[in-house]
């Protein structure tokens, strides 16, 4: 421990790599702007520090760096909030399962509030305040949401888009609106965007 909670600030104005594939097109590319590291002094690099991670056998998901942190989760189901800097822990959570998939850090549900995303072996996704490690969703909750929008997809306005023969997702913005819009985006394209149209919703059984 060591290191004080604060927010993270403007973080896409730092050095940063944003879940699996470091941008929604998931091109696993990492461009001079995120890296902010010249080439020249790529082999003058040497070890910081190093963090062990309790009880951990395997650790698989990719690393995330936001905001002068470096998030991780592990077998053990433990995710981490580590100081980029110092390699002192902000915060870390314990989910109910092994953690293998990245940290996706997003916009959160206020100005300045960021969330970190992920996933366990056991199927639950969780949703967690990026600066304090406090829960956000709880895997019940993530759960309900998540069947909705497979049920919009699947049996709702936006069966159309699966013919596109892309993995597709639905996103419940209509909730906010009062409007039975369901936007639907094919996953890991952001060029492509098709959406449920306006009409008659159809029951989904939720």
């Amino acid at each position: 421990m060591g290191a004080g909670i604060s927010g993270l600030g403007d973080w896409s104005a730092r050095p940063n790599w944003n879940g699996w594939g470091a941008s929604i097109a998931n091109t696993r590319f990492q461009s001079a702007e995120g890296a902010q590291l010249a080439p020249e002094a790529v082999s003058r690099l040497k070890l910081k520090w190093a963090f062990g991670f309790p009880g951990a056998k395997a650790v698989y998901g990719q690393p995330t760096v936001a905001g002068g942190r470096v998030f991780l989760g592990v077998d053990t189901g433990s995710v981490y909030s580590i100081d980029a800097s110092t390699g002192c822990m902000y915060w870390m959570y314990k989910a109910a399962a092994a953690v293998r998939s990245a940290v996706s850090v997003g916009p959160g549900r206020t100005p300045g509030e960021h969330l970190a995303y992920f996933g366990d072996l056991a199927g639950n996704a969780y949703a967690l305040n990026a600066a304090t490690g406090e829960q956000v969703w709880n895997p019940i909750t993530a759960y309900q949401i998540t069947s909705m929008l497979q049920g919009v997809v699947q049996r709702g306005t936006a069966t159309a888009a699966l013919s596109l023969g892309r993995p597709v997702g639905g996103n419940g913005g209509s909730l906010r609106r009062r409007s039975p819009f369901w936007p639907v985006r094919p996953c890991f394209n952001p060029l492509r965007l098709a959406r449920g149209s306006r009409q008659t919703p159809i029951p989904t059984g939720f």
